[in-house]
């Protein structure tokens, strides 16, 4: 059955629109023509036949106006008492004289007078024709019965030329069915309908001899004729015999022919239409199999492909199609792992974890078996940790990179890709994947240095292709990239910190009593958010915020910050106005700009009677109540110029006192915690600087 669906589209149309125009329209323009060239052919032979006919009747008439003038001559010899029946006249007189008639047959008659010429015909001793004046299609025939020179006496007979044209004269088989029309010299029927001898009159004078036809309703008639010269036999002007047949006649034999070409045609149009179809279909279908390709393809399915089952340049379509869907799926890939490689090394900070990401996607990126990122371990020269990944998942890696002396040399050197073959040692230590594995290792170097290096291995002979190696070495450029800013962040966050704890150091050595008091502070802060629960990124804000707290302070005097005696009023509003001069001095510099709400408010309490603008509750974050239980704790055990400090239990029973009023129970409690489980704030600066919190 045919599946029309494909006439849905419209290239399935067009195709079969010209498939079939192109058949349909040029048969169908043959028949046509040849049907109109045998249909003029049959009307050209039916007027020759016409006319060939039409002249054999004139030859006819001629012979029988030949015999009817004899049988007068013979009616003249029988004398008057001769019988008239079965003869050709319905009228016989004699003449003897002028104005001597004896009518011998018929009715008395006028007879016409004869002109000069005709006279002269009838002393030759021949017949002569006299056209009858009367409206009936009747004439004369006259002979000269004596032998005098005056034409007397002469017998004249009336024709009827019904009589003689239809007894006898063999016309009827002759005409072939046709109609036979004689007119006289002045084109006046003899023998035919007036109005059919008018049409062939107007016939005859508006075509070319032999050529004639004329219309009769819806009907054509096809008309050939003939001119009898009877001037010299009977001494009168020439008639015209015709005869005409319908041209649906003359066409009767292509009735059958139209017939059969219209079936022909439309019995050729349903097998062409059949043949087209199949043919369309075969074509449609590989352009269907790649428009579904198209659609994965930009729905983001790379990996179905166009199945087109053809010999011809589809299939060289179809091929070259799920080529570049595997190009492009490739190339989204390779953008993808890239992408994941930039992403970890922003957020992770982390160089196994940059390596997990580049290695998420390497098996099935570079066809490989498996996929290693091997690092140099510091602490152990020689040696390599390394990450694995195989088609199963994640490996620790442990023994799975153990390149020889010249191997480094040459991955120190080399920028290229270094290939091992099945007949050289491998790389690899695995126990599954030992000798015989075809494996590229990709150097990644740092500042002169091998920082790691990227191995596939592939246990397929010639696996890698040029293609496999191009990504390879591109996903090895981008995790160099990621390592390289791994280490960069690394640096900047150690310079970071040890720029702020330079800073903090600085501001708690303007007073004797105040050294160490910034880094204590921060300390006890991060352990404290580390116990509660918060995340890096928060527990790094609280870092920094914690070591500028008091950076405030430099707009203090010395001597104030010193004093062993209670402060006056002044001294009071002058000290309580550094965490509002602080929160100034770090909100000048755009990296510091988050850390403002701890400088500004580390010494606001719940209960609304901190300062410097008094606020409470939930106006309080959570990280500020963290920094606010922390300073109050160091200060509590630190000694101060107006009394010594306090023992870590007496200031956290201090803290207690003013837990939901002016200090958070959570934090307090810990404080308590840390404190309990043995941990103690230190002014170390390796353990300040290298401090991280996981």
């Amino acid at each position: 059955m045919l599946r029309l669906a494909l006439l849905r589209t419209r290239v399935g149309r067009h195709i079969l629109v010209l498939f079939v125009g192109c058949v349909i329209v040029p048969v169908a323009t043959f028949a046509l023509l040849a049907y109109t060239l045998m249909a003029r052919r049959l009307e050209t032979a039916a007027r020759e036949t016409l006319r060939s006919e039409s002249k054999a009747a004139g030859f006819i008439i001629f012979d029988r106006l030949t015999a009817i003038a004899t049988e007068l001559a013979l009616r003249a010899d029988a004398g008057e008492g001769a019988s008239a029946e079965g003869s050709s006249f319905d009228f016989v007189a004699i003449e003897r004289a002028p104005g001597s008639v004896a009518t011998l047959h018929g009715s008395p008659q006028p007879l016409p007078a004869l002109a000069d010429a005709e006279l002269r015909h009838l002393a030759q001793g021949r017949p002569l024709i006299v056209r009858h004046s009367g409206p009936r299609p009747v004439f004369f025939l006259v002979r000269k019965t004596g032998s005098g020179n005056d034409g007397f006496p002469r017998i004249w007979g009336r024709v009827l030329p019904a009589t003689f044209l239809e007894s006898g004269t063999g016309l009827g088989a002759s005409m072939g069915g046709g109609n036979l029309c004689v007119l006289d010299a002045e084109k006046r029927p003899l023998s035919c309908a007036a109005a059919e001898a008018e049409r062939a009159t107007a016939a005859l004078e508006d075509s070319r001899a032999g050529e004639h036809g004329w219309q009769r309703g819806d009907s054509l008639f096809l008309m050939g004729g003939f001119h009898l010269f009877l001037k010299h036999e009977f001494g009168a002007e020439a008639w015209t015999v015709t005869l005409s047949t319908p041209a649906d006649a003359v066409r009767a034999p292509l009735a059958d022919f139209r017939r059969t070409f219209f079936l022909g045609v439309a019995l050729a149009g349903v097998l062409v239409f059949a043949v087209s179809h199949i043919q369309l279909r075969k074509r449609m279908t590989p352009l269907a199999e790649l428009e579904l390709g198209v659609r994965r393809v930009r729905e983001g399915d790379f990996t179905t492909p166009v199945a087109v089952q053809s010999d011809d340049e589809f299939a060289v379509l179809a091929e070259s199609f799920n080529g570049m869907a595997s190009d492009l799926r490739r190339q989204f890939e390779t953008v993808a792992a890239l992408h994941e490689v930039d992403l970890a090394a922003l957020e992770h900070r982390s160089a196994d974890a940059i390596a997990r990401a580049a290695l998420n996607h390497a098996t099935a990126l570079l066809e490989a078996d498996f996929a290693v990122v091997a690092f140099p371990d510091g602490d152990a020269p020689g040696t390599w940790r390394a990450l694995a990944r195989t088609r199963d998942g994640f490996g620790d890696g442990k023994n799975l990179f153990t390149p020889g002396a010249g191997e480094l040399k040459d991955l120190a050197s080399e920028l290229q890709v270094l290939e091992r073959g099945k007949a050289q040692p491998c790389y690899s230590l695995k126990p599954r994947i030992t000798q015989g594995v075809e494996e590229l290792a990709f150097p990644i170097r740092h500042r002169g240095g091998v920082r790691a290096v990227l191995l596939i291995g592939s246990a397929a002979t010639n696996r890698f292709s040029d293609a496999t190696r191009s990504l390879g070495r591109q996903l090895a450029d981008q995790l160099a990239v990621g390592l390289s800013n791994e280490s960069l962040l690394h640096e900047l966050d150690d310079l970071s910190r040890g720029s702020l704890l330079a800073l903090a150091r600085t501001i708690d050595a303007s007073s004797p009593w105040t050294a160490g008091h910034s880094e204590r502070v921060t300390q006890t802060a991060v352990e404290i958010a580390r116990l509660l629960g918060l995340e890096h990124r928060a527990i790094e804000r609280l870092r920094r915020g914690s070591l500028l707290h008091d950076i405030g302070k430099i707009g203090v005097p010395t001597a104030i910050l010193d004093k062993a005696g209670p402060l006056t009023e002044d001294e009071r509003t002058l000290v309580q106005a550094h965490p509002v001069i602080g929160a100034e001095i770090v909100g000048t510099i755009t990296a510091f700009r988050d850390i403002v709400p701890l400088v500004r408010d580390h010494h606001e309490l719940l209960d609304g009677s901190g300062y410097p603008n008094g606020i409470s509750s939930f106006a309080i974050s959570q990280q500020v109540r963290i920094l606010t239980v922390a300073d109050v704790y160091d200060a509590l055990v630190s000694d101060r110029p107006y009394r010594r400090g306090l023992a870590p239990e007496a200031a956290v029973g201090i803290l207690r006192e003013g837990m939901s009023t002016k200090y958070d129970p959570d934090v307090v409690q810990a404080l308590e915690l840390a404190l309990f489980s043995g941990w103690a704030a230190t002014t170390d600066t390796h353990n300040i600087v290298a401090a991280e919190v996981a």
